[in-house]
């Protein structure tokens, strides 16, 4: 009986750790990617989840949630976020 329940618990985390992968999103002005705004990825972007954004400078006023990774694809130099003018 106790190796029966010790397999359930392991069968049972085992079932939470898969289920609860990270979703990534990537973002690319020209279209080719899942979304054109950084913001459309964000709004259904949850905890835990990946905003990638290729090359070029968006100039958006950002909102986000917290726990989501916002990441540029190429590094920071290549991918630029304007504010226009908001911090």
């Amino acid at each position: 009986m106790e190796n029966g329940m010790r397999n359930l618990a392991i069968v049972f985390l085992m079932a939470i750790a898969l289920g609860s992968t990270a979703a990534e999103y990537v973002v690319d002005s020209s279209g080719s990617a899942d979304y054109v705004t950084i913001q459309s990825a964000l709004d259904v972007a949850g905890v835990g989840d990946i905003v990638t954004v290729n090359m070029g400078t968006y100039v958006e006023n950002l909102t986000m949630a917290s726990g989501v990774t916002l990441q540029s694809a190429s590094g920071s130099a290549a991918t630029v976020i304007d504010g226009e003018g908001y911090i």
